[in-house]
C-alpha cells in the first residue's frame, strides 16, 4: 500500500502599503495573490504595491516568514489603520532596504533547498 502526500502551497508576499499619509511594508502568507488577498477597503484600506512574492512549500514558506520577521523586527511598525491581517507584520523601511529583503529571502530559500 502506498501513502501518497499532498504538498500545500503557500505564497510570502512583500507589498508595499500607502496613503497620504503613510508609507510602510508588510510581509505574510495567502494562498491567494495579492490582489485577492486586499482586495477591499475592508481588508486593506492603503494602496498596496506588490514588491516580491514567492510560493513553495508551506513548511519552507512559514519558516521564511518566521525569518525576516526575526532579521527586520527592528523596523517593526504600527500603522495608523486598522486592517485585515496581522498589523505585527508590518514594517518601516527605507527603499534601499527593499533590496536588502528581496536578498535576504532568496539567499533563505537557496540555502535552504541546497541542504535538502
Amino acid at each position: 500500500m502506498t501513502t501518497t502526500y499532498q504538498v500545500v502551497l503557500l505564497t510570502l508576499y512583500f507589498i508595499q502599503v500607502f496613503d497620504d499619509v503613510e508609507n510602510f511594508y508588510k510581509v505574510g502568507i495567502t494562498v491567494y495573490d495579492t490582489n485577492e488577498r486586499f482586495g477591499n477597503f475592508n481588508s486593506m484600506p492603503y494602496d498596496f504595491h506588490e514588491i516580491y512574492t514567492v510560493t513553495d512549500n508551506a513548511s519552507l514558506i512559514w519558516d521564511l516568514e518566521k525569518y525576516l520577521f526575526s532579521k527586520f523586527s527592528n523596523y517593526s511598525y504600527s500603522p495608523l489603520c486598522y486592517f485585515g491581517g496581522s498589523i505585527l507584520e508590518c514594517f518601516k523601511f527605507d527603499v534601499e532596504q527593499e533590496f536588502e529583503v528581496i536578498s535576504e529571502a532568496g539567499s533563505y530559500l537557496q540555502s535552504k533547498k541546497e541542504n535538502i
